[in-house]
């Protein structure tokens, strides 16, 4: 081909890769910079920066300058610390671990080709929270993931877990939730150990450090322990909040990260029945449940109060304050050592993101939305900064249309992977479309949002439609919360040419450009409608399982009215304030009043989606419903079905009528009782009536006596906030 003939090609595919974006998107995605994002991750990288740190203030420091500086050229963007003290923090004194006489080694090998793999947090090896505690001459039990399920397999087999060290791997499910469920069982101790089947890659050990990417077998995951799924944030005085003391949160027994080499030392101990086909492992030895191998453990873990240091960027829009409806990203900056990919892969992304804002300005962009740039402290030890910043700013953020996360912006380079809220599904799958490199995704592939990232507050507390996204690492990722999750990893293996990197920074600015920006966001609440549906016949497939006999026919017919009434919606928008306004509270109709909330956890608020209770991570939709399911609880089944119907009604009549959706609520003559009278409230009932028939009567005869000056005051309730209008005149809210 002649040259002439390749140059108008490639003119013609770029066009082609770019002609979605607008000019000033154009400008933004030009400024992102690849060898820009690697400077600021090394230099972030550079030390361990542990939240509550001497090293994570300077790390704090850092980049709040550097944020300043990228968004200078926006004359009225502000940078400001948002500083929380008294936050209860966990760090490792000393441990130690003795299995069959033998000292083992509590430190992550030191790689030749990995200069930070040297520091001295390498011995630093603990989970946050984890009790102290000192346990001598103990038997271990095998336990699998430590799921309910796998301990209801070792109660089958006779085997108890009582007083017993109990050994579980890592994976399917949240680490607090292994520590929980032990514990709930009376476990002396708990080890946790990263098996060479989730982090060791294939063919298994050929590609591990340094010959390859994978985990070595002397790697460990740190990590906390905090009852995530109970509530997140502070642990300590926040019963208000949670509905659980900081007792109730944390373990009261020891909890120890160990490396799948120690592992492998005890399972090689212990002569027992051998465990089932899916309890085996990928290590050279053939796990069985014990209990057998006899360990001594010491850990001795700090609990204490330390400040933590958020950093808010704002772009002020120019609606209104009562039309505006703020768009926050966010990204959390503390890592468990250096955290090349998780979190600062992100941290790195967000400063691209702010300079290709601050360059799409001086092209003349403007946003209509307020935005919000939050880089969140303490989130390693269970998503604290965030929390606290969206309790502390809830009626503001009370007004937000979308919160836009990415936690982890690369961690490899195999897959991209995005879970939102379904309201926002196709803004995201058109934005990756028109992202240059990016591969198209369908609707189907974006996951609904589970747990164990900056967006829980904002979706589950705060009812925000929410979105996270990055590129992932084939099989996972298998340096997670390790010392090697470093520079020299991410430079040799998760994303040599920081490509990646730019396109997650590009689609992240791109989506809060059009949501800050367009005239009508791109919500879609018919897709919203069409997900109802879907969930509901997941959670009816699970229902028809059991025995309940509960019916799920009202909830169902609810959403076909709700799915009339959103495409009828979408066919007469406009891009009015209000029409704005009304899609951004259409996530806001599954949010429970205060106190309500999911079954055992009620500052989950949401409805529609949540992590498993006994997931942590993972994903349910309508979570309420499934977890009563589980619980095989006919009752709290049938309470969260109410409510969910409530929510969908008054999504409906929201869209139908173009007011803010009504609070999720149960008819009291619906609701479902736990109250069972005994002896003594039939006597009570049986005395109490008389004598309270007898002085209504008299309040009835003297009232009718006497003049009531003013007017009636009318209460309106199941709107949001109640408002009470009051004899003078004036409105107050309760």
């Amino acid at each position: 081909m002649s040259l002439w003939r390749t140059a108008v090609c490639l003119c013609l595919l770029v066009t082609l890769t770019t002609a979605a974006l607008t000019k000033n998107e154009r400008a933004m995605s030009e400024s992102v910079d690849a060898k820009e994002i690697e400077n600021w991750l090394e230099n972030i990288t550079a030390q361990p920066h542990l939240a509550g740190t001497a090293e994570g203030l300077e790390v704090t420091e850092w980049y709040e300058a550097l944020l300043e500086q990228v968004l200078e050229p926006i004359p009225t963007a502000t940078v400001e610390r948002d500083t929380h003290d008294g936050i209860l923090l966990s760090y490792e004194v000393s441990s130690s671990l003795d299995i069959m006489g033998t000292p083992a080694t509590l430190r992550e090998e030191v790689l030749k080709d990995d200069p930070t793999s040297n520091t001295t947090w390498n011995g630093r090896i603990w989970n946050g929270y984890g009790a102290s505690g000192n346990i001598t001459d103990e038997m271990v039990v095998y336990a699998n993931y430590g799921r309910p399920s796998d301990f209801l397999v070792l109660a089958g087999e006779n085997v108890s877990v009582r007083d017993r060290v109990v050994l579980v791997r890592y994976g399917e499910c949240f680490r607090g939730v292994k520590a929980y469920q032990a514990q709930l069982r009376e476990a002396a101790a708990v080890l946790i150990f990263s098996d060479p089947e989730e982090y060791g890659g294939p063919d298994y050990p050929s590609k591990v450090l340094p010959k390859g990417a994978y985990l070595p077998q002397s790697g460990v995951q740190r990590g906390s322990v905090l009852n995530l799924p109970r509530c997140p944030g502070n642990p300590r005085g926040r019963e208000r909040e949670c509905g659980y003391t900081e007792n109730d949160l944390l373990p009261n027994i020891p909890v120890m990260p160990i490396s799948a080499e120690n592992a492998l030392l005890i399972l090689k101990s212990m002569d027992s029945d051998r465990a089932p086909g899916d309890w085996q492992g990928n290590l050279n030895v053939v796990y069985t449940f014990g209990p057998g191998s006899l360990v001594n453990l010491s850990v001795v873990n700090s609990r204490e109060e330390r400040t933590i240091h958020n950093i808010i960027a704002t772009i002020p829009g120019s609606l209104s304050t009562k039309e505006d409806t703020p768009i926050v990203l966010g990204n959390h900056r503390d890592a468990w050592v250096f955290g090349a990919a998780d979190p600062n892969s992100g941290s790195a992304a967000m400063l691209a993101v702010a300079q290709g804002l601050a360059t799409a300005w001086q092209d003349g962009w403007r946003p209509n939305r307020t935005l919000i740039l939050g880089s969140w402290d303490a989130e390693e030890y269970g998503i604290i900064g965030s929390t606290a910043y969206a309790e502390r700013n809830a009626g503001m953020l009370g007004q937000a249309a979308v919160y836009l996360n990415v936690d982890t912006a690369v961690s490899g380079m195999s897959s991209f992977g995005a879970s939102a809220s379904p309201l926002v599904v196709g803004a995201v799958v058109q934005a990756v479309s028109d992202v240059p490199g990016m591969t198209a995704i369908t609707l189907s592939s974006v996951t609904p949002l589970g747990g164990g990232s900056d967006y829980a507050p904002f979706l589950n507390h705060l009812g925000i439609a929410s979105v996270d996204f990055g590129y992932k690492f084939e099989g996972g990722y298998p340096v997670y919360h390790s010392v090697y999750d470093s520079f020299a990893w991410m430079q040799e293996y998760g994303d040599p040419r920081f490509e990646y990197h730019v396109r997650v920074a590009r689609l992240w600015a791109l989506l809060a450009m059009r949501f800050s920006s367009s005239q009508l966001m791109p919500f879609n609440v018919s897709y919203l409608g069409d997900r109802l549906e879907e969930y509901s016949i997941e959670v009816e497939t699970l229902l028809n399982d059991t025995s309940t006999g509960v019916s799920m026919a009202g909830l169902k017919e609810s959403i076909e009215l709700y799915k009339e009434e959103a495409k009828l919606f979408m066919g007469r928008l406009t891009g009015s304030a209000q029409n704005n306004t009304l899609l951004a509270e259409a996530e806001r109709a599954f949010l429970t009043a205060p106190g309500q909330g999911l079954p055992n956890r009620t500052w989950y608020r949401n409805l529609l989606m949540a992590s498993g209770y006994n997931l942590g991570y993972g994903a349910q939709v309508f979570p309420g419903l499934q977890q009563a399911l589980s619980e095989d609880d006919s009752r709290t089944f049938k309470r969260q079905l109410d409510l969910l119907t409530s929510a969908v009604d008054g999504g409906t009549e929201s869209l139908r009528y173009g007011r803010p959706p009504a609070v999720p609520n149960i008819d009291p003559k619906d609701k479902v009782s736990d109250f069972e009278p005994g002896i003594e409230d039939i006597i009570a009932l049986s005395v109490g009536l008389p004598l309270f028939v007898v002085g209504t009567v008299f309040a009835v005869l003297r009232l009718s006596k006497s003049k009531i000056p003013g007017r009636q005051a009318a209460t309106t309730y199941g709107t949001r906030p109640v408002s009470t209008v009051t004899e003078d005149g004036t409105t107050t809210e309760i």
